[in-house]
């Protein structure tokens, strides 16, 4: 079990708290306000995990698992500051649906006993309801950001652990290079041409240290993306 703070605010919540079964790596992403207590912890847990048949172990989580799961969520997080925690459903779900190579199949499959559903594509226009056909690629568009997010942190921490390297270190007062997606470059700093661009901005200075691996950087007042960014998108 564990802690993602510093989130933007989505529907009053600013916190991920992190469940993982030890053994299938299944997890559940809840949503939840902060400042919590032991309680509230406790009430959520009872309401959303323990109600289920599946019960997982909340201690000796791998290191790895938590950290690409992390970087998995402030990834979708900060590409969708106002309503992440409406699409977190779908982030949970694709998680889980895909494969993890310590246990050689999906967690949704090694805890059921069977492949997961497929979900299919949404053919635009095949409803005569306009919400429903905005929601449907809506979920589409989301989805394959979903999957992207989830390859890039898989792929990340298996070339740190890999070749034997630790996520950098940093200290409040330090500055760092921010490293940024061509649409999210404008942001920091204006460029006209963003795909030409430097891959690093800054420097920034670290105002705090968010959990293990997320960093609060203090970024211009006219920014308009959240402050807080993971180890791996950070460089001195």
């Amino acid at each position: 079990m564990d802690f993602i703070e510093g989130l933007p605010p989505s529907k009053g919540k600013s916190t991920l708290l992190v469940v993982v079964d030890w053994l299938s790596k299944y997890a559940h992403f809840i949503p939840i306000a902060h400042p919590y207590t032991a309680v509230s912890v406790a009430q959520v847990l009872f309401e959303k995990i323990f109600s289920l048949a599946y019960h997982p172990q909340t201690d000796g989580q791998t290191e790895v698992v938590n950290r690409t799961i992390e970087m998995y969520l402030r990834c979708l997080t900060r590409d969708h500051p106002k309503d992440w925690a409406t699409w977190i459903p779908w982030v949970e779900f694709s998680y889980n649906i895909a494969y993890h190579s310590s246990i050689k199949t999906s967690p949704f499959e090694f805890l059921y006993g069977r492949p997961p559903p497929n979900l299919l594509s949404y053919t635009a226009s095949t409803t005569k309801v306009d919400a429903v056909d905005i929601a449907l690629k809506n979920r589409d568009v989301f989805l394959k950001q979903v999957r992207q997010c989830l390859a890039q942190a898989q792929e990340r921490m298996k070339r740190v652990y890999d070749q034997g390297h630790h996520e950098e270190r940093f200290e409040v007062g330090d500055r760092v290079y921010l490293k940024l997606q061509a649409y999210r470059q404008h942001s920091v700093q204006f460029r006209k041409h963003a795909k030409l661009s430097p891959r690093f901005y800054g420097p920034f200075r670290v105002d705090q240290k968010i959990g293990e691996v997320s960093y609060k950087l203090d970024l211009p007042k006219w920014s308009h993306i959240h402050p807080v960014f993971h180890v791996s998108l950070l460089k001195q």
